[in-house]
């Protein structure tokens, strides 16, 4: 049997030699890539039986948790509410002045930002303290020099 080297010049008997080379060739191919899509199939069925088992299990293990006194480490923090909003409220100053934005809609968003996340997850308004820490921020972000 000829090999792809040994062919110099196009005839019958070497396009012959070709084509038994590259046709089995081309059928490992297929079955290799029809196998693979088949396995890939049983992954994404093993995926969606495994998510179906945890989502019915994540409820008993927030209850378990909840009745333990077990409290999620990626979740709390020792920081009181109040840190952690005039730390958003900052985020979002630096965020306008970087952006451009007046003095005064930083403040507003900032203020509105942080009454909002008061409300919403400490069912509070927010503390004069609080304020105050906004305007000193304010105060900082739009006092420095703008040649950095």
């Amino acid at each position: 049997m000829n090999t792809l080297n040994s062919i110099s010049e196009p005839n019958n008997a070497n396009v012959i030699s070709v084509i038994d080379v590259v046709t089995p060739l081309l059928n490992n191919m297929k079955t290799s890539k029809s196998r693979i899509d088949q396995l890939l199939s049983v992954v994404d069925a093993e995926k969606a039986q495994l998510r179906a088992l945890y989502d019915a299990f994540e409820p008993f293990a927030k209850e378990i948790r909840d009745i333990a006194g077990i409290i999620d480490d990626a979740k709390s923090s020792n920081r009181t509410p109040e840190a952690i909003l005039a730390s958003a409220s900052t985020r979002i100053i630096n965020n306008a002045k970087k952006a451009g934005e007046p003095r005064d809609d930083a403040k507003r968003r900032a203020v509105d930002y942080v009454t909002a996340q008061a409300k919403k997850k400490y069912d509070t308004e927010p503390t004069a303290d609080l304020l105050k820490r906004i305007d000193a921020s304010v105060t900082k972000a739009y006092s420095k020099s703008t040649t950095r």
